[in-house]
């Protein structure tokens, strides 16, 4: 048995044996590694551009076996003229070998090194490797140099592993070697292309492989790299034939070099016959004829070139010049161009000029007024745009004053027949046009005179519209300035008197008013009879109302103060609380409406608050309306402007109001319109309701809370009346907002702080840029509130603010009755350093609206609640004593009073936060009331009680005192004639 077991162990060795030998044989026989793929495998290598080539190597012993993987581009199997790039997995280095053969140092990948040898580049952290399985995947980064260019080469491959065995070097593809084609110049490159007209450019195009590698040579005009609004020209070599391609980038039919055809695009056509093309070594020049059309008119275009070979080689657009493309400036109109002119009177001519290639392209403006197109006898004015200058031409057609005036400068300019006021010439731009307001006086000389209107204008490149009449004007004699001046000089003296004295400025106001009128009767337009009656107007008609109820009222009044606050129309759009940013920008307008609720109809009898209504709806709303008439005439009259003698003394005096702030003006009355509308249009009728009744009286349940018809009268109060008032409102917001839009844009194109009311340009003399512009972002706001709510945002002391309004919610939908949105009011009492006092706050939750009909959709930013740590409540004191003597404190009641008197409730300490106090007599088996608390303390700590019956001797009475502590009720009786200590 031992031997069986002994022959079995040796015969499993010797199998053991025989199957490692077996393993170690096979693992002696090596597989050849294998080459992939090579994307792309076809196509062009551009010289000198950065290119990516991938190619994969195998190898069925791991990829970790594969020792070397190679990637040759060469038109044969050899190292000269070549590019040859290798990898070693083994080290995880590359390599390149130069002509000779010779390996460059090897370097570790992702190394940010480039690899050079004198045919090629590689960039060794941009080349990546990938191993999966049996495969690596080489991602090669290379660039080829010049000796490369031209050559049709193989892509080989070649893989060799660790133990020696290797592919040959195997072809997977093949690429042309191509060197881009380049652009030369283009002359003229910079000047002037007159719109529709013949030009030639020339332009050249080379390609180092020769002229015949050329497939593409290609002209762009344009201000950008794009076919829509340029000419686009081309022209191919293989087929020598022309093209051109549209706004959407589709060619035209080629047109065969050196025929008479014209080719069109929109913006553009090109001579085909006009067109030269010349081949000299390896480059090409284009001599091209073309026209551009209107749409290209007033562009400042680059010149771009473009050249593509034959192998999809291409130079991209690359800008060679710039060129401006000019058209002939236009007159387009002079107003007035009709009527009567008066002579000897100080006159607005309004002259637009246009070109098409921009305001700013405009040299100069001329606008001359006679008979005939001579200077002898007219009236001759020019401007340039270049210096901003004013002059004239006199009789004699001399330029006067030869060194010309500034616009804006206090200066004038005379001639034999008229006078040029530089100071209130202002000139415009608005898009292609230029707008210039002369502000002339013609003399008495031409009294009588038929003129024409003759305009001329010349641009920067010296393309001319020559004189064309553009109106025919009569002079004539009238007044109208003497008003004027007469007006201005009443509104002066009110400005300058000193002392002030109220009833002359009255005078003065009123008599300025008649000027004005006058003017106006005579010269229905003149903007400034039209605005001198519109300050007029608006000033007597504020003055009034405030004389009238400042007599009636105390100036401090709630009434006063509010009338004078719906009176003053730009309060609600003040623009310097708008601007400034410590200022709520919102002014007024949040709290308007709540506050007209409660304060302008608070402290007048009935009669006086119906009266108010009465003056808000037939004398303000009325007058604002007047004015706004006035305003619109200014506003469409031109660069009228007006001249106060106010202002800083570095502004020698006087300021000047100009269209942009009248704008401003008219804003400011129409948004007032809209916020009287609504005092306008609710009842004021308040009945017998008196406003200054006690809160404890007017809490008949003393639950310590007032509702809204408990502390308001009753309806119609505050009821609606006039619902078409409401809604037409929206239109004088929506216009306001439009107003202070085009007065601040006037505004900000001023270009200096010239005498302006708003002088922006200076450092703390008024506005910044950016508070005018937070301003008409405002107002676009308010407006767009007026029809949907809209977030208007502002900045304050406490930074950035932003609220949600829908100030149209009321004009669209008018509440039926305002009581609806008020709140129910909680009586508190406030303790001060005078001691205690009775009031009322908003009750907690005690808006029934908190959205106030829909005007904050996200709560009314007013909105606050008192908490019960601000008042004082309950019994602070101790009651000690009554008498009928306010100087005998004894705690006693004579039996002798037995008339209508008073008596003293006397406390200890401070006295209670009393709500109610009522004396109580014991007749006829009930208690019945006497007295009840009149609301008056002392300073001696007691309460006032008014007896209004007798007091008996010996009868029993007794006192409840009521506080506002859960509101208990405190009760103490007393018999009289006897002492009676509590």
């Amino acid at each position: 048995m031992f031997r069986i077991v002994k022959v079995v162990q040796l015969f499993g060795m010797i199998v053991l044996l025989l199957m490692l030998s077996a393993s170690i044989a096979l693992s002696l026989v090596n597989v050849v590694p294998t080459v992939g793929t090579v994307s792309p495998s076809s196509g062009n290598i551009q010289i000198g551009l950065w290119t990516t080539i991938t190619c994969t190597y195998s190898d069925a012993n791991g990829a970790g076996d594969l020792w070397r993987c190679s990637f040759l581009i060469n038109n044969k199997i050899a190292n000269t003229g070549g590019a040859h790039f290798a990898y070693s997995k083994l080290s995880n280095k590359f390599l390149m070998k130069n002509n000779a053969g010779v390996e460059t140092a090897a370097i570790l990948k992702g190394t940010a090194t480039t690899i050079e040898t004198e045919n090629a580049s590689l960039d060794c952290a941009g080349t990546s490797v990938t191993a999966v399985g049996n495969t690596v995947t080489i991602v090669w980064r290379f660039k080829l140099k010049a000796p490369m260019s031209g050559k049709l080469c193989n892509l080989y491959l070649m893989a060799t592993d660790i133990s020696g065995g290797a592919t040959a070097w195997v072809s997977k593809g093949h690429a042309f070697v191509n060197t881009m084609p380049t652009v030369g110049t283009v002359t003229p490159n910079s000047g002037t292309i007159a719109g529709g007209q013949w030009t030639t450019v020339s332009c050249t195009y080379s390609d180092a492989n020769g002229v015949g590698d050329l497939w593409r040579c290609s002209l762009l005009i344009n201000n950008k790299i794009a076919n829509t609004g340029g000419a686009h020209f081309a022209y191919s070599k293989l087929s020598n034939k022309f093209l051109m391609k549209n706004n959407a980038g589709v060619e035209t039919a080629a047109i065969l070099n050196g025929t008479a055809t014209t080719i069109e695009t929109e913006n553009a056509s090109l001579d085909c016959a006009g067109t030269s093309v010349t081949a000299l070594g390896n480059t090409i020049t284009i001599v091209w004829r073309f026209k551009l059309k209107a749409p290209m008119s007033g562009k400042l275009c680059n010149l771009y070139l473009m050249a593509t070979d034959n192998h999809g080689g291409s130079c991209p657009w690359t800008s060679k010049g710039t060129m401006l493309v000019n058209t002939t400036p236009a007159v387009i109109s002079t107003s007035p161009s009709t009527g009567d002119v008066p002579a000897d009177v100080v006159t607005t001519f309004t002259s637009t000029y246009a070109d098409a290639d921009g305001a700013a392209n405009i040299a100069t403006c001329n606008l001359l007024m006679n008979s005939s197109i001579k200077n002898s006898g007219a009236a001759h004015f020019v401007y340039n745009e270049n210096t901003g200058k004013l002059y004239m031409r006199n009789n004699a057609g001399t330029l006067i004053p030869s060194l010309g005036v500034t616009v804006g400068q206090a200066q004038t300019i005379e001639s034999e027949n008229a006078t040029l006021y530089c100071e209130y010439t202002t000139v415009s731009k608005v898009g292609t046009s230029l707008i210039v307001n002369w502000c002339i006086k013609l003399k008495p000389i031409m009294l009588g005179k038929v003129c024409n209107l003759y305009m001329m204008v010349t641009d920067d490149f010296g393309a001319q519209m020559a004189w064309i009449s553009k109106g025919t004007v009569t002079v004539a004699a009238a007044t109208v300035t003497d008003n004027i001046a007469a007006g201005k000089a009443c509104l002066n003296q009110i400005v300058t008197m000193e002392p002030y004295d109220a009833a002359a400025a009255a005078a003065l106001l009123t008599a300025a008013k008649s000027y004005f009128l006058k003017a106006k009767n005579l010269e229905t337009n003149n903007a400034q009879a039209n605005f001198g009656l519109a300050i007029t107007d608006a000033a007597v008609t504020a003055q009034g109302l405030i004389d009238k109820y400042q007599a009636q009222f105390a100036d401090t009044s709630s009434a006063s103060a509010s009338l004078k606050y719906a009176v003053g129309a730009m309060q609600i759009m003040n623009l310097q609380n708008m601007a400034d940013p410590g200022k709520e920008p919102l002014g007024g307008l949040v709290t308007a409406y709540k506050d007209s609720a409660v304060n302008l109809f608070s402290g007048p009898s009935a009669a006086q608050l119906i009266a108010m209504q009465a003056d808000i709806r037939d004398v303000v709303r009325p007058m604002l309306s007047r004015v706004g008439g006035y305003l619109d005439i200014v506003e469409t009259s031109g660069g009228s402007s007006f001249t106060f003698p106010i202002g800083p003394s570095t502004w020698d005096g006087y300021t000047i109001v100009d269209r942009g702030d009248v704008y401003l003006f008219h804003g400011g009355l129409l948004a007032a319109r809209w916020a009287l509308a609504m005092p306008s249009s609710y009842s004021a009728n308040s009945g017998t309701f008196n406003f200054d009744t006690s809160p404890m009286v007017l809490d008949v349940n003393h639950n310590g809370f007032l509702t809204p018809s408990e502390w308001m009268p009753p309806s119609p109060f505050l009821t609606l009346t006039s619902s078409a008032t409401m809604t037409g409102a929206k239109i004088d917001m929506t216009t306001a907002a439009d107003k202070i839009i085009a007065g601040i844009n006037a505004t900000l194109a001023e270009t200096s702080d010239n005498h302006d009311l708003i002088p922006w340009h200076t450092p703390g003399e008024g506005p910044t840029l950016a508070e005018l512009n937070q301003i008409k972002s405002f107002a676009n706001s308010l407006k767009l509130s007026m029809n949907a709510a809209t977030v208007i945002s502002w900045t304050d002391d406490d930074g950035p603010q932003s609220l949600r309004v829908y100030l149209g919610a009321w004009n669209t939908n008018p509440p039926a009755d305002l009581k609806t949105l008020i709140p129910t009011q909680e009586i508190v009492r406030w303790r001060n350093e005078w001691g205690y006092d009775y009031g009322t706050m908003d009750a907690e939750n005690g808006y029934p609206d908190i959205t106030f009909g829909g005007m904050f959709p996200d709560g009314a930013p007013f909105i606050e609640y008192g908490t019960k740590d601000t008042v004082e409540t309950g019994f602070s004191g101790t009651l000690v004593g009554i008498t009928t003597n306010p100087a005998d404190l004894a705690a006693n009641v004579s039996p002798e009073v037995t008339q209508t008197g008073n008596l003293w409730i006397s406390f200890s300490g401070y006295p209670p936060a009393v709500v109610s106090m009522q004396l109580q007599r014991y007749y006829a088996g009930a208690w019945r009331n006497v007295a009840v608390y009149s609301g008056w303390l002392d300073g001696y700590n007691r309460y006032h009680l008014s007896v209004e019956g007798s007091l008996w001797p010996s009868n029993s009475y007794r006192i409840i005192v009521t506080d506002e502590d859960a509101h208990v009720s405190h009760t103490h009786t007393f018999t009289t004639g006897l002492d009676a200590p509590f």
